[in-house]
């Protein structure tokens, strides 16, 4: 249940930089921002949180999880609600549910779910669920990744079609491999409907890919990963990327996938406004080293928390968005202001929840994350409900 609450740290991220001062949190909503002392007889209707110099953020915006601490959301309703939940003790306040992309009677169900998940969420109840990310089935089985080649479909408007009923309304976004048959007349289709469509799992030469850009791609699925990388005679879809301006570029920030050099190369061509940080986090994510189940494969985890399938392929990752805003820090030398915008402000954009998520202002939701030392994660508030840290 969302209380009324005030926040009093010396350091509050805001739209304007970081200051001292307090947040008061009134029906799920934050009521005010006020810098500097205050008196607490103006607050004796609510509970007060000092929380000393912990870092007071934007809740972290993740779009593209397919679950984490067991649970995914391939798996039904009950596991969708229990990632959400997961999630906002890992900093986490809003999400696109990502799906795996396995057979097609298989993944019409696991929407189904997910989408009652949807519809059953209450207000604070873990991390709020945004939409449906189709993570496939149209895809290059040259960049499948961890998905096995079977379940990879010839762009169809009929199976699209399908796939969108499935999601009850709440389809928000799909990664489509533009070279494939027919994709980019399916692009077309969806971003003139309005919905997202990222680019990813290709093998598009550039020319390919900045075909799928005019016909209305928008943004990129873990950029570098599962395409053609950048040759000086052969620049590839990381290319196009890198060169066309109004493209959003995704990136998973657990330095696995991405050498930090290479997320340094991606922010300084793109600009700050055009790219945002991901988990891509699983269902072993949170969880021991040890071999798990990922859409229909076997995975191993090891000490490091890096998942392989057994030919050594990358699966998927076991780090969360608060992992990623400490590696921006850490190992990029990205101030605090700008990781916040990495993994909360851009995202929020992208996914068209700006007005309500992704700042610390008056009159948005309550979805904050309080960090310790480490940035380690102390609390959380989705809609002004506390979560504590895992």
């Amino acid at each position: 249940m969302a209380v009324d609450l005030k926040l009093r740290s010396s350091r509050i991220v805001t739209p304007n930089g970081i200051i001292s001062g307090c947040l008061r949190i009134r029906s799920g909503k934050i009521a005010q921002l006020t810098e500097g002392l205050t008196d607490d007889r103006e607050y004796s209707d609510c509970e007060v949180l000092e929380l000393g110099d912990d870092l007071v953020v934007p809740g972290f915006v993740d779009l593209h999880v397919h679950g984490g601490g067991g649970h995914d959301v391939m798996n039904g309703a009950d596991s969708v609600i229990g990632l959400a939940e997961f999630l906002a003790q890992q900093g986490t306040t809003s999400f696109f549910a990502t799906t795996d992309t396995v057979a097609k009677e298989q993944m019409l169900a696991s929407i189904r779910g997910i989408a009652a998940a949807v519809e059953a969420q209450q207000e604070g109840e873990g991390a709020e669920i945004l939409g449906i990310h189709l993570e496939g089935p149209f895809l290059n089985v040259r960049q499948k990744g961890a998905f096995l080649p079977e379940t990879l479909l010839d762009c169809s408007w009929e199976v699209m079609q399908e796939l969108e009923e499935a999601c009850g309304g709440y389809l928000r976004r799909v990664t489509i491999a533009p070279e494939i048959e027919g994709a980019l007349d399916l692009i077309r289709a969806l971003s003139s409907r309005g919905f997202l469509v990222s680019g990813g799992h290709t093998a598009a030469s550039y020319e390919a890919t900045m075909a799928g850009i005019r016909a209305g791609i928008s943004v990129v699925t873990h950029m570098y990963n599962a395409m053609q990388g950048l040759h000086h005679r052969n620049p590839g879809a990381v290319g196009a990327y890198l060169t066309s301006g109004d493209v959003v570029c995704e990136i998973i920030g657990d330095l696995f996938h991405v050498h930090p050099a290479a997320i340094q190369l991606v922010l300084q061509s793109k600009g700050l406004d055009h790219v945002y940080m991901i988990s891509d986090a699983i269902v072993a994510a949170g969880l021991s080293p040890g071999v798990y189940d990922f859409a229909g494969r076997q995975i191993t985890v090891d000490e490091r928390g890096l998942s392989t399938l057994s030919d050594g392929t990358i699966a998927g990752s076991t780090f969360f968005m608060k992992h990623a805003f400490k590696n921006l820090i850490d190992a990029l030398g990205v101030s605090i202001e700008n990781a916040v915008k990495l993994t909360a402000e851009v995202p929020a954009k992208v996914a068209g929840v700006f007005d309500r998520k992704g700042s610390l202002e008056p009159g948005k939701d309550a979805d904050i994350t309080v960090l310790g030392p480490d940035y380690q994660v102390k609390l959380c508030l989705t809609n002004g409900r506390v979560h504590y840290g895992a």
